[in-house]
């Protein structure tokens, strides 16, 4: 039996994030108006890099913290600034708070992965239908407290990698959560 080759993310997209290798790292500085700010070294002073060829589970990684400004900060120094970074300062700046709802989110995200990966995947919590709309939920991750998340019927387009082919083979909706491959590994 041949099995197909799947794509690896570094084949369908291009990323490019910037870290610190050496010198200064980043640090948390207190602001009276947006609480924890992260702010560091300035971007000329940080080095490019792929992740998704260099750390490819980098993302299960952010999951896998703890959500404390110490973790946040470790995981900043290591790998770099989310890219969400503000204007508050004379210095490039990100929020605490964002930095934990991210956290949190992709820790969520790491959860349905996981459970997607199960043989006998249970979504109770997750996705459900309502008529003819697939209802995705996701926990409370920032002050404006949980959501859903509505799907009716088929996308306009097709995702496609960067050299124009289609990300996902078209087939029923429930294939990809009950097998874990929408045409590529997860």
């Amino acid at each position: 039996m041949r099995r197909d080759r799947h794509l690896s993310p570094s084949e369908c997209f291009e990323f490019v994030w910037y870290r610190r290798v050496r010198g200064p790292g980043f640090r948390w500085k207190p602001d009276a108006n947006r609480g924890m700010l992260l702010v560091g070294p300035p971007n000329q002073l940080l080095q490019p890099y792929e992740p998704l060829k260099e750390f490819s589970g980098l993302f299960l990684t952010f999951a896998g913290l703890d959500g404390s400004p110490e973790s946040l900060l470790d995981f900043a120094d290591e790998y770099g600034r989310l890219g969400t970074y503000h204007h508050y300062h004379p210095e490039d700046s990100e929020e605490l708070a964002e930095w934990q709802a991210h956290q949190r989110w992709m820790k969520f995200l790491a959860g349905i992965r996981h459970e997607i990966r199960n043989d006998r995947p249970k979504f109770d919590g997750f996705v459900r239908w309502e008529n003819d709309d697939v209802v995705f939920t996701f926990p409370a991750i920032t002050e404006f407290g949980s959501g859903d998340w509505r799907y009716s019927g088929q996308p306009p387009e097709r995702p496609r990698s960067k050299t124009g082919a289609p990300l996902f083979k078209p087939g029923p909706a429930a294939e990809p959560a009950i097998s874990g491959r929408p045409g590529h590994d997860l």
